[in-house]
């Protein structure tokens, strides 16, 4: 079922952690077939942080969303090198 939302409040960028990597994209699939609208969240996989796949959702690239990627990336960057 689908329908069209007046009003969605989202808080975007976000970072989530995921036990599969496949879960990612199925993940902002799911979020897009549910605003059904012309913006759509967009998703990259970031890598491996503390067993789990990391995944960064955001509609636009902008200062915060590579703000928060890179911090993420430099906490999966460090886990790599202690191990």
């Amino acid at each position: 079922m689908k329908f069209k939302p007046k009003d969605i409040k989202v808080n975007l960028p976000t970072v989530l952690m995921f036990q599969d990597y496949h879960e990612i994209p199925i993940f902002a699939e799911t979020i897009n077939s549910i605003i059904h609208g012309k913006v759509k969240v967009k998703c990259e996989e970031l890598g491996i942080l503390g067993g789990r796949y990391v995944g960064i959702f955001y509609l636009q690239r902008n200062n915060e969303s590579q703000r928060l990627r890179d911090e993420f990336m430099n906490a999966i960057e460090q886990e790599a090198m202690e191990t």
